[in-house]
């Protein structure tokens, strides 16, 4: 395997943009630099540390830059003017790979086989997806889904922009504890991301806090680990990652589904209005809110989620019950009546349905 340090790639591009006012692609500078011995390790290093603590943002630049790209990493392909971009056989046991995105390369269109997430380090630059165009700014982060056309461009070259591969396992793997909660927006969303052959993505304008740059350093250190045990560490600190922003950040995401690009945010706020009301709520109340007729609006919420509106509200009324049985001391009768049902009685019922035992049973059970 050969590897050319990221760092001479940059200043390829860089003296290049400097001279005539462009960009060119990488595989035209990696089949350069291979032709020069100088350029060109064998051997694989990581001057990464394993433990970002104490890693200023500065330094951290500086040794994120000095990583090996590795030339015979990814595969270039040309499909009908459309460049298809594949992890090598040898670099498959990676569950996540992290970058520096090189600035001033022209990549041009291009797809993934790997759901890639770009974070803006520090500076600027330009995603194009589909027919839109989207101006990210430091701290913002964009989860492209595999299969979608897209290209990333940096104009200066102060910008730092990272870059995560991720294979759909990892992804899954990462998500899932989220999933966990129930959170309907949550569920929505790896529903759309996670669908094959279909173009999507997720679009945050975070804020650049120092806890979302330290969880993504760290997360790098450890994916340059070449060890198995990193890279299952390097998933769980993508979950971490995920679930900062999610909490944080979900009423300013947005979403580009391309089997129907006006879902956006009316949908998320459909969905959000019901998680946060589910414990008086009805379907009636919220077509009356969202002013939609209400059989559309039952026909909406079953396409969105695969579930109709009186399960979805059951099961959220459930699952709080469930935590309450298990993280409180309350009576079953106020457990009841928190999660808005009128009687005793019907709320024991609706349990035992659902869980083939009673609250009582259950909190027994569970507890021991």
């Amino acid at each position: 395997m050969r590897y050319i340090p990221i760092h001479t790639i940059l200043k390829v591009l860089e003296d290049y943009n400097s001279s005539f006012g462009g960009m060119r692609t990488v595989p035209d500078v990696i089949g350069e630099l291979c032709d020069s011995a100088e350029t060109v390790c064998e051997e694989f290093a990581n001057p990464l540390p394993e433990s970002a603590s104490d890693l200023q943002d500065e330094e951290f630049i500086r040794l994120f830059s000095e990583c090996l790209f590795p030339a015979d990493y990814l595969i270039y392909r040309n499909y009908k003017d459309l460049w298809r971009i594949d992890v090598q056989a040898d670099y498959k046991s990676e569950l996540i790979y992290a970058f520096r995105h090189l600035n001033f390369a022209r990549q041009q269109v291009h797809i993934h086989n790997a759901f890639e997430i770009t974070y803006v380090f520090k500076g600027h630059c330009a995603m194009c997806f589909e027919n839109d165009r989207i101006e990210m700014r430091e701290g913002h982060t964009c989860i492209i889904a595999p299969i979608s056309r897209h290209e990333i461009v940096i104009d200066d070259p102060d910008s730092v922009i990272i870059n995560i591969g991720v294979k759909r396992k990892s992804f899954e793997c990462a998500f899932m504890p989220i999933m966990l909660q129930n959170e309907l927006t949550t569920v929505y969303l790896y529903t759309i991301l996670y669908q094959k052959n279909m173009p999507n993505y997720l679009y945050i304008p975070t804020e650049n806090t120092r806890a979302v740059r330290d969880q993504l350093k760290q997360l790098i250190c450890t994916a340059h680990v070449r060890d198995p045990y990193s890279q299952s560490s390097a998933v769980s600190q993508l979950g971490v990652f995920f679930s900062m922003i999610l909490k944080n950040y979900q009423d300013t995401m947005y979403l580009y589904h391309y089997g129907n690009p006006t879902i956006r945010d009316d949908y998320m706020a459909l969905l959000q209005y019901i998680q946060n009301n589910y414990t008086t709520v009805t379907l009636d109340s919220t077509a009356k809110f969202f002013n939609y007729n209400k059989t559309y609006l039952s026909r909406l919420i079953s396409r969105l989620t695969g579930k109709s509106f009186s399960e979805i509200i059951t099961e959220l009324k459930l699952n709080k019950a469930c935590s309450l049985l298990l993280n409180s001391e309350k009576k079953i009768s106020e457990i009841a009546e928190i999660c808005g049902y009128t009687t005793l009685d019907y709320f024991s019922k609706t349990f035992k349905k659902y869980y083939q035992m009673s609250p009582s049973v259950y909190r027994e059970e569970k507890i021991i």
